[in-house]
């Protein structure tokens, strides 16, 4: 099972997004942050495999923290999503290699097929990575 944080200063858009992820029945252990500080601590103690941030917070924003994440996890997939329709905002995001930046009000369509696309791509890294193993393993042996 994979995990995402979704980090984002207003929880009714934190429900929302849980919501989303359970209606469309993506198999994910689901966590919360209330801002990039939170998060960031967080990201320090655990494991995840996706980052679903807002751009905007008070303490630490979104970008600060995809980077500052990147560093602790550089295989963390990040999805940013705003309300800015900036294209500053975007250009940073495409430097930190985000996979999407979605707008809000968040597009369910939208959504499901970010989420669907970045579970793919995690699963696909995960099987070449074990392909890569099990052939090192033949050729030691």
């Amino acid at each position: 099972m994979y995990r995402i944080l979704i980090v984002d200063d207003d929880p009714i858009e934190r429900k929302a997004i849980r919501f989303l992820l359970n209606k469309y029945n993506f198999d994910l252990e689901i966590y919360e942050a209330e801002n990039g500080k939170d998060a960031l601590n967080k990201i320090q103690d655990n494991h995840f495999d996706i980052l679903f941030t807002d751009v905007q917070m008070p303490l630490m924003n979104g970008l600060t923290l995809a980077n500052e994440a990147h560093t602790l996890q550089p295989d963390i997939n990040i999805i940013f999503f705003s309300a800015y329709d900036d294209f500053t905002y975007v250009k940073k995001a495409l430097a930190l290699h985000a996979i999407n930046y979605i707008l809000k009000p968040i597009d369910p369509k939208e959504f499901k097929k970010t989420m669907s696309d970045v579970l793919k791509k995690i699963h696909d890294r995960e099987e070449q990575t074990e392909n890569r193993l099990v052939t090192q393993e033949l050729l030691n042996n």
